[in-house]
């Protein structure tokens, strides 16, 4: 099995740990606490999934997520919300993404995410990239 990438924007210590453990194996994670350091990352490489706590600072990951989208096309987004947030994500949050509830059980988590990176996978097979991105169907941009 391929290694893939995530980056995680979570503030909560305790949430990254459990977050990385409940991805396991043929993960490589690179976590951040800040939308100001996420950006940072996706400027540097290409991940195959981008994790943002809703509630993760000024004034949410809302402006990450977007931004992500343009910088990243290829990367697929999740972002974990409470209940009492959808109607501010629903309102902030452009794009495509998917929303996860918080709390999230490990094994749905890890589901989740894994279903929707695989999509990317089955494009890598099947095209050389996106046509227009200049980005490759992989999600990668010959980085590591």
């Amino acid at each position: 099995m391929d290694t893939k990438s995530i980056l995680l924007a979570v503030a909560d210590p305790q949430a990254l740990v459990d977050i990385t453990q409940a991805l396991g194996h043929g993960w490589d994670a690179t976590s951040v606490s800040s939308e100001a350091d996420a950006l940072a990352q996706l400027e540097q490489r290409s991940f195959d999934a981008l994790l943002a706590d809703f509630n993760l600072g000024s004034p949410d990951a809302s402006q990450l997520l977007n931004q992500a989208l343009e910088k990243r096309p290829e990367t697929t987004r999740f972002l974990l919300a409470c209940e009492a947030d959808l109607a501010l994500v629903a309102a902030y949050v452009s794009g495509p993404h998917e929303i996860l509830p918080k709390p999230v059980e490990p094994a749905s988590l890890k589901s989740r995410i894994e279903s929707g990176v695989a999509p990317h996978d089955s494009n890598c097979n099947q095209s050389g990239g996106n046509p227009g991105t200049g980005a490759s169907a992989c999600g990668h941009d010959g980085s590591t």
